[in-house]
């Protein structure tokens, strides 16, 4: 590491969940958590821990918070950007941030069969205990971008070609298959939300959803198609008010999705008051 500077980086990071009246239609604030970090070298390359805990009591009681991480305790390598590993330690409170908030809306009774949570993104928490995999008991990944290349039928066909001959019209969905990652199980199964022709791509309209297989039978059989079918219904109803021309991810987008992010970003401080904190 000689011979190259090591970034200090900064960052706000949150989570928020909106929800939906089944009466009313409305979409209110439901939950919303936010954490400033700040990612320093750590390690023999860095700070050493006694000085990252020292400014972490500090920073813990100041006017504005921070949450102090170290990057590269086991060294950087030559060819890797010092800055992708504070960002990707950043990234991974905001994980941490996202895993709180399954557990507390978990144990207020907040989510079940009948009241769904909708993650934005894959649901593939690594850092959730195993005895602690039923958080995910009511939750759903959508997700508005996803790998193409995976292969999941016996003709090696990549699952990005499937969905171009498949998923025509709105509501077609393809099966639901079984994905294992890090001794999980998981159903993922893609849907087109809208028509093909508001886009240029492809592959606009359609959504990846997912969920943990937890139960014995879920582990056999895989998850239970009337579950898929409802899940895909659900998201379907959600397709009908976009954010066209507000976002460009717009025919991939769920509109109560849309709204959790807006309420995140302006509850953030912009770039000029945040960079005068330090």
């Amino acid at each position: 590491t000689s011979n190259r500077y090591l970034p200090i980086l900064g960052g706000q990071i949150s989570a928020a969940v909106v929800h939906r009246n089944r009466t009313t239609g409305k979409v209110t604030s439901y939950y919303h958590r936010l954490a400033n970090v700040i990612a320093l070298p750590g390690g023999g390359i860095g700070v050493n821990q006694g000085d990252l805990d020292e400014l972490q009591a500090k920073l813990s009681v100041s006017r504005w918070p921070f949450l102090v991480v170290s990057y590269g305790e086991h060294g950087i390598p030559d060819k890797k950007p010092p800055e992708e590993l504070a960002i990707a330690k950043i990234n991974q409170q905001m994980q941490e941030l996202e895993i709180r908030a399954l557990e507390e809306l978990t144990n207020a009774n907040a989510t079940g069969p009948d009241r769904m949570l909708v993650v934005d993104g894959s649901i593939q928490f690594t850092n959730i205990p195993l005895k602690n995999r039923s958080w995910l008991s009511n939750v759903v990944g959508v997700s508005k971008s996803f790998r193409t290349n995976l292969v999941f039928t016996r003709d090696k066909k990549e699952i990005g070609a499937l969905l171009v001959e498949n998923l025509r019209r709105v509501g077609q969905r393809t099966p639901a298959f079984r994905y294992d990652l890090r001794g999980n199980a998981y159903s993922v199964w893609y849907l087109r939300i809208r028509e093909r022709r508001h886009s240029d791509k492809p592959l606009s309209g359609i959504v990846k959803l997912e969920k943990l297989l937890l139960t014995e039978d879920e582990l056999e059989y895989g998850l239970d198609s009337d579950v898929v079918n409802n899940l895909s219904l659900s998201v379907l109803g959600e397709r009908f008010v976009t954010p066209y021309g507000r976002d460009e991810r717009w025919a991939n987008h769920l509109y109560p999705v849309y709204l959790a992010e807006r309420y995140q970003r302006m509850r953030l401080m912009s770039e000029i008051q945040f960079l005068k904190l330090f």
